[in-house]
């Protein structure tokens, strides 16, 4: 292995933003069962979580696809139009090897394993209930692993990109990052690391990320051939532990939690993240067919907010009348699920 740290190393690596994606998705999801506010009692608390999670998800996530598709896609071509746009609304797209980076808008590929890993919640909320975590967890990250590992053939890989592949960016392949975030909700609530004080979390969030600068360092060194891609199953595991350890610390440490995180912009860009996600790779497809020059990336930051903002209010939350109550901390609407 060769290792070299470049100093844009994070930003350079974006791709793990959805790593992160899945794992707080977790642990958002899991939150209100953990704190013992819902539970899967019988069939019709599944049928409330599946009805409440529609509502969050489809909506803009159609939209969002038939935008992309009847005014993007639509004017360069009508090939395989409909068995394409049948593949995406059903979300089984992810299941081809042609089409599983998502026809229309790219990066809706992972909103798909979003909304398999919701079919999947309820099932791992039981399993967890009856097995508890430790099973559940480790029977999870090894199947997962084990998909990653089968996933390394490279006649998986995607053309165009170079972290891509149907087996292991499958449900399973990526359903370790999304049970983590569980499990870290779980030992968050439960108070069980009481070893972290107030006085030593900034030691476990730098080392934390330490651990995850070593996979941005890792992946960089395949990328650049340096290391053998035999160990790209392995970065998830970095990534996890870095996400988990971070967020322990901070969770634990409410003053460091506040400095860090809890201001007004960032957690209003949180709470729109949803939209900022899945119109950026569409914006930013549109602006690189157009020469900004230097005013490239502040023109894309802005339309991108403006964008976002609208469809935040208007798609996602549309049924909200007053439009401060989605903009004001800390009475936003509840997003968990």
């Amino acid at each position: 292995m060769d290792f070299e740290l470049y100093p844009l190393t994070m930003l350079s690596n974006g791709w793990m933003g959805v790593n992160l994606f899945f794992f707080l998705s977790g642990f958002v999801l899991y939150l209100p069962f953990a704190m013992n506010r819902r539970s899967f009692d019988n069939p019709a608390d599944i049928a409330k979580f599946y009805k409440r999670r529609a509502k969050r998800l489809l909506p803009l996530f159609y939209f969002n696809v038939f935008v992309c598709a009847f005014l993007v896609q639509f004017s360069l071509g009508t090939e395989d139009f409909f068995s394409k746009l049948i593949l995406v609304c059903t979300f089984t797209n992810i299941f081809t090897l042609e089409y599983y980076i998502t026809p229309f808008n790219w990066v809706l590929w992972s909103l798909a394993l979003e909304v398999w890993f919701s079919v999947l919640f309820p099932l791992l909320v039981l399993a967890i209930n009856r097995f508890g975590f430790r099973i559940v967890v480790v029977s999870v990250a090894l199947l997962s692993l084990g998909t990653r590992i089968m996933g390394l053939d490279e006649g998986l890989q995607l053309r165009g990109t170079d972290y891509l592949n149907p087996v292991r960016d499958s449900i399973i392949g990526r359903l370790d990052d999304f049970v983590v975030g569980m499990l870290c909700c779980y030992v968050c609530t439960m108070g069980s690391i009481k070893f972290i004080k107030q006085n030593n979390a900034i030691i476990f969030v730098v080392a934390g990320a330490a651990i995850g600068l070593t996979a941005c360092a890792m992946w960089d060194s395949i990328i650049l051939e340096r290391t053998s891609k035999n160990m790209v199953p392995y970065i998830s595991i970095l990534l996890n532990l870095a996400f988990f350890t971070c967020t322990v610390a901070l969770y634990r440490s409410r003053n460091l939690f506040k400095t860090l995180i809890e201001n007004w912009l960032l957690m209003v860009l949180g709470m729109m993240c949803y939209s900022l996600y899945v119109w950026h790779g569409v914006l930013l497809g549109g602006m690189m067919r157009m020469n900004w020059g230097d005013y490239s990336l502040p023109v894309f930051l802005f339309s991108l907010v403006v964008i976002a903002s609208l469809s935040y209010r208007y798609i996602e939350f549309g049924h909200i009348k007053d439009t401060r109550y989605l903009f004001r901390l800390p009475a936003t609407p509840s997003k968990g699920d």
